[in-house]
């Protein structure tokens, strides 16, 4: 007989230590990510990303919306919108997140924003989103 076959034996005994169950998972805390006041708007670079709201994807060149979140281990994470789909995003805090999202875009990216604003609202009114001079 080889040894790598023998077994030894195991003597038998009545007690069994019976381990504690694991703890819970972890919960996280909701302060743990604080969203941020600013808002981002950009035309979509890739269709990869998807709306927090509808969650279906955002094609490529369509305007997005993004919100940003910090994590107190300062991590940072984006949600992004269409734009059709802001006045479903819980909005405690967000007022004039338009204003907000296109305060330092170039006159040329804000009438291209404007104009993509105007259509997923429905409206042709060139002051539903202003900008201070």
């Amino acid at each position: 007989m080889s040894s790598c076959c023998i077994v030894p034996a195991v003597a038998h005994t009545d007690s069994v230590t019976l381990l504690p169950p694991p703890p819970p998972p972890r919960q996280r805390r909701a302060s743990t990510w604080n969203r941020c006041d600013e808002a981002v708007a950009r035309q979509a670079p890739t269709s990869t990303t998807t709306c927090q709201v509808c969650e279906e994807s955002i094609m490529k060149d369509d305007w997005q919306l993004g919100l940003m979140f910090l994590h107190t281990d300062g991590f940072m994470l984006m949600e992004w919108y269409h734009l059709s789909c802001l006045k479903c995003i819980p909005a405690a805090g967000l007022d004039n997140i338009l204003e907000r999202a296109q305060a330092d875009m170039p006159v040329d990216v804000l009438a291209d924003f404007q104009v993509a604003v105007n259509k997923a609202f429905g409206t042709n009114d060139s002051g539903l989103i202003g900008r201070a001079a």
